[in-house]
């Protein structure tokens, strides 16, 4: 005698007080959870009294995403893409930011919102058999080594449109010191740099506005670099471009410490303006204030915003700029140059150190140093 099947009876899972709150309270929710997360890339070299001392690979946290994986419905919330508007992506080097952006489709680099680099200007060798610009090959002799920073590194990222690019100066050695690079850098963002509608340029002290050197074509700050924009962008706009440098109002503790972090919050900043009228500065090409070693020792914060009406996309096919990567590769991509970088190694693999710990998306360290005490994996 064939016994009756059971009855399945399906019985609906309650749902949690989340979930049924309306969807735009949801978004809000979902939006401002991954406002407060950070995606981190690149190489550091951690300072410690340990055998952990030495290069590390810098790598998110682990499960930092999981709340797309929770369940269906918030993950139908959220969607494929809205979490990129929101988290803040963190790379240790332009050579680490082109790793993870310059191989992924147009569509999905566009949905960025908030970037954060650490200069260091990425060094290619170009090898020789290749046309000139009209079109004469370089033989083996003329094999020579470029080296691009930032304004030309970006460049390679078309479609960006970032709501701000941050930029924390790394080790730039040219001429002259890195005081001269960073004044260079910063220079040529505001004149030729796109993808952007804000720029947060920060630098470890303020002797970029120091003094005067035979290299740059130094002006007073940052009423130079505000004629510079408003002449790019269109300032009849309701929301004209503006140029406005910020300085900590604390001063690095001791010469020779590990450099503190204090501008990651407008409560520490107070705003510093050169003038073209010091007397002191037009003859003898320095800043009175910025000479005195504690006021120096303060760090900076280049805060640029284009203007309403300017078009600050980095569209493809943009015009060269002077040291363009995009000129001398002639089509290739990024995967095509990394292997002729001074950075390249595919043979180092590096162990991971996870990036948790900060309580403000914005922390950042000039270095990584934990005392014995205070070091943990």
């Amino acid at each position: 005698m064939d016994s009756a099947a059971p009855e399945v009876v399906e019985v609906a899972a309650p749902r949690m007080m989340l979930l049924r709150l309306p969807m735009e309270i949801r978004l809000m929710i979902w939006d401002l959870l991954f406002a407060m997360t950070r995606l981190s890339f690149g190489k550091v070299w951690l300072i410690c009294d340990s055998d952990a001392a030495g290069e590390w690979d810098l790598a998110p946290a682990q499960n930092v995403l999981a709340l797309r994986l929770t369940c269906k419905q918030i993950d139908d919330d959220i969607g494929k893409t809205r979490w990129l508007r929101h988290v803040l992506f963190h790379f240790e080097s332009e050579f680490s930011m082109l790793d993870k952006l310059a191989c992924l489709p147009a569509w999905l680099v566009s949905e960025i919102r908030h970037l954060r680099v650490r200069t260091q200007p990425i060094t290619v060798q170009w090898g020789g058999n290749r046309p000139d610009r009209v079109g004469r090959p370089f033989g083996p002799a003329e094999e020579r080594a470029v080296t691009y920073n930032l304004t030309s590194t970006l460049k390679f990222l078309s479609h960006l449109k970032l709501d701000r690019l941050t930029v924390l100066t790394g080790v730039e050695w040219v001429s002259g010191g890195r005081e001269v690079a960073q004044y260079h850098l910063l220079d040529l963002l505001i004149r030729h740099s796109s993808g952007w509608k804000e720029l947060w340029f920060m630098c470890r002290n303020s002797f970029m506005l120091r003094w005067d050197h035979p290299s740059i074509d130094r002006h007073a700050q940052p009423m130079h670099w505000q004629s510079v924009l408003s002449a790019r962008d269109n300032t009849s706009s309701s929301s004209p471009p503006s140029v406005v440098v910020y300085r900590s109002k604390t001063p690095r503790e001791e010469p020779g410490r590990v450099p503190t972090a204090h501008m990651h919050h407008p409560a520490n900043w107070e705003r510093f303006d050169q003038t073209p009228w010091n007397l002191q500065m037009v003859a003898y090409g320095r800043d009175p204030i910025l000479c005195d070693h504690t006021e120096a020792m303060k760090e900076m914060l280049v805060v640029v915003k284009r203007g309403g009406n300017a078009n600050y996309q980095n569209p493809p096919g943009s015009p060269f700029i002077d040291l363009d990567m995009r000129e001398e590769a002639r089509g290739q991509d990024w995967q095509q140059i990394r292997v002729k970088t001074a950075n390249f190694d595919p043979a180092k693999r590096l162990p991971y150190w996870p990036d948790v710990g900060y309580t403000n998306v914005n922390e950042y360290k000039w270095v990584f140093y934990y005392p014995d005490d205070d070091f943990r994996l």
